[in-house]
């Protein structure tokens, strides 16, 4: 006979021969409580322990033993496991509980651990004044929100946000990824912000018309002149100019890093008429005053020029 309920009760036994005699024994039974297994295991996310709490409980007596079985080939006694499972996953958790005379209950109840988001994201390093923008290769099975730290006091919660840093500098990007199971992720990875070059270039200068002057810019890697008309190579740091009248040239530099910056210089042109004439010249084919050159008379088309023996 299987008892519901604890407690006592009297069994008689009767017992009648083939002749109709009788007797009759009465003795009685304690049928003791079993314990009521009972925990919680809540779910949890990939590289989270799982913390139970064990809910047993007892009518009387004590509850002696708590044997677990995590479902992953490990096992425990302590009342209040922690167990951290390597791999996401539905697992079942076994609680076996045995009382102080040796009763005996069990429950098992099914906990799982979700695959949570791994953050990471891509950009390139720019220069000031440059618009970054921040690539999100997150990886994720469920709807994902992000949380962007750009380390200048704000912040982002666009997928693949563009962002501009005022001051040069390196910016520690911070990515937060949670999950709607509330699993989450963050990765933080350093950006630099480079300054402009700065550039050196000759002051504003005058000269006269017709002649050259050597324009010089420093602080780059590579230059860029502007206009280009009156230059021997607009494509050097030191090209020579030959301005007809007053220009303004601007500068293009830009440094290892591949940033830009502009400055700019102005040539004055005076129609003073300078020319600068020798007044010696021996054609004797000795490498010496061969030729008769006056600089800057091209700059005067209309000109006559009279040539005079020592007579």
């Amino acid at each position: 006979h299987t008892y519901t309920v604890d407690t006592s009760y009297f069994v008689t036994l009767v017992a009648t021969s083939s002749s109709s005699c009788v007797d009759s024994s009465t003795k009685s039974i304690l049928i003791y409580p079993n314990p009521k297994a009972n925990f919680i295991a809540p779910d949890v996310c990939e590289g989270f322990p799982t913390v139970i709490t064990n809910l047993s409980s007892i009518k009387s007596g004590t509850i002696v033993t708590n044997n677990w079985n995590f479902g992953d080939g490990n096992a425990s006694l302590i009342q209040n496991p922690i167990h951290e499972y390597l791999n996401p996953s539905k697992y079942s958790i076994t609680l076996i509980t045995t009382s102080d005379l040796g009763c005996i209950d069990d429950t098992t109840i099914i906990t799982t651990v979700t695959k949570g988001p791994i953050a990471n994201f891509t950009f390139n390093d720019i220069c000031i004044n440059e618009t970054a923008l921040f690539t999100n290769i997150t990886t994720t099975n469920l709807t994902t929100s992000f949380i962007w730290n750009f380390d200048d006091s704000t912040s982002s919660f666009v997928h693949s946000p563009e962002h501009n840093f005022k001051k040069f500098g390196v910016y520690s990007v911070k990515l937060i990824a949670r999950d709607d199971l509330g699993c989450s992720d963050s990765i933080t990875k350093p950006i630099i912000v480079y300054d402009l070059p700065s550039i050196k270039t000759i002051s504003d200068s005058t000269i006269s018309k017709g002649l050259y002057i050597n324009l010089w810019a420093k602080g780059g890697d590579a230059y860029v002149w502007t206009p280009t008309e009156s230059l021997d190579n607009p494509f050097i740091e030191n090209p020579n100019a030959h301005p007809l009248v007053t220009t303004k040239y601007e500068v293009e530099v830009t440094d290892n890093k591949g940033c830009v910056n502009y400055d700019s210089l102005t040539v004055f042109v005076n129609n003073d008429y300078y020319v600068n004439i020798y007044n010696v010249i021996t054609p004797n084919d000795n490498g010496k005053n061969d030729f008769w050159v006056i600089e800057n008379i091209e700059t005067y088309p209309e000109n006559k020029v009279y040539v005079y023996d020592q007579s």
